[in-house]
């Protein structure tokens, strides 16, 4: 929620409980004050109702952008213009934008690559205020996402310019992050053989993940020294799992000019 400091009048996004803070106040993010429960008790009335409260997202694949809306009333027929703001955590997950005054448009993203995503939550996730009063709340969000477990594989790796005098190494992050035990594949594509590099993926090509396990897949590359002109480098790497269908594939494709 925003609120105002007594000493300074900034105002600062507390993410406490409404609870906590009508029981201890809050600590203001630019002075320092704190500032008591009894000078914020009128911030705290609920003179603004919105519905759905909580949003619930229902089930939904990963692949694709889901939207919803929240609609505020304010409860005197005061004049509204609602501002809303994703919690930090949730920021890979939810975005919002305005449709009207008194309309927020919340979608939820499809799934990327990136580990801060969330196949599930339920709990405060957009912190929303009255630009024209000095309500603010936070809203609750439930969304479950019928995700892969394979998690944590880039879809391009830039290795920018790599010296023929050298070498390059660098590792891959693969997550189960489903709750079943994940079979793993991992192999390189024979095609994308260059005169100019040698590339080799350290270790086994098969892994065995356990829930919730990491691991890194390390990969050389060593360019040859005596080649005559800059190259272009390209491998691709596949990633298959025992997942059904193939929510589980990736497909990583590391580049990079090899320069003379």
């Amino acid at each position: 929620m925003i609120l105002f400091c007594e000493e300074c009048g900034r105002k600062s996004l507390v993410e406490q409980s409404e609870q906590n803070v009508s029981d201890n106040g809050f600590v203001c993010h630019h002075c320092g004050f704190r500032t008591p429960a009894a000078a914020i008790a009128h911030m705290l009335k609920k003179n603004l109702v919105w519905t759905p409260n909580p949003l619930i997202f229902k089930m939904t694949g990963g692949d694709k952008t889901v939207v919803q809306h929240i609609v505020f009333q304010e409860l005197n027929d005061a004049p509204i213009q609602i501002e809303s703001l994703v919690i930090d955590s949730l920021q890979y997950d939810l975005q919002t934008r305005a449709v009207d005054a008194q309309t927020i448009a919340v979608e939820l993203l499809p799934l990327g690559n990136r580990i801060r995503q969330h196949g599930a939550y339920k709990g405060e996730a957009i912190h929303c205020r009255n630009l024209l009063s000095d309500f603010s709340c936070v809203v609750k969000v439930e969304f479950n996402r019928d995700v892969p477990c394979l998690s944590g594989m880039p879809e391009k790796v830039d290795l920018g310019v790599i010296p023929s005098n050298g070498y390059y190494h660098n590792q891959l992050l693969i997550e189960n992050s489903g709750n079943d035990t994940l079979s793993v594949q991992v192999r390189t594509e024979p095609m994308d053989f260059s005169i100019a590099a040698r590339f080799v993926l350290e270790g086994s090509l098969a892994l065995r993940l356990a829930p919730k396990e990491r691991k890194m897949i390390s990969y050389f590359l060593w360019p040859v020294a005596d080649i005559s002109e800059d190259w272009d480098f390209v491998q691709r790497i596949y990633v298959k799992t025992n997942e059904p269908g193939k929510q589980g594939n990736r497909e990583v494709v590391i580049h990079g000019k090899i320069v003379v």
